[in-house]
């Protein structure tokens, strides 16, 4: 039976690699959530992306307002419009697990 390789299991699953997975996947919903706005409409959403945060940005107007995720050594911390949003989330490394978030 082959060794269970815990150190890159562990290493897979840390807090800065689920903020580049919740980031690709939060590009794609606003990637979708673009396509099923109407020709006309007076909206849109964008991301503005840094080193170690990014924001989802709704535009138009008098509507703006946005969603801040920063990632720090030991979590994710998540803003809309300036105010702390709670959200739990763990990663687990093992046999059969898989970072959740």
């Amino acid at each position: 039976m082959a060794e269970f390789e815990w150190v890159k299991a562990r290493s897979a699953c840390s807090v800065a690699q689920m903020f580049v997975q919740l980031k690709l996947e939060v590009e794609h919903d606003v990637k979708t959530r673009n396509e099923l706005r109407p020709a006309q409409s007076y909206y849109g959403f964008k991301i503005v992306a840094a080193k170690d945060s990014f924001a989802v940005v709704r535009e138009g107007n008098q509507i703006g307002a946005n969603t801040a995720f920063f990632c720090h050594a030991d979590r994710i911390e998540v803003k809309h419009d300036e105010k702390p949003l709670h959200c739990e989330g763990n990663a687990e490394s093992g046999r059969g697990m898989r970072v959740r978030y």
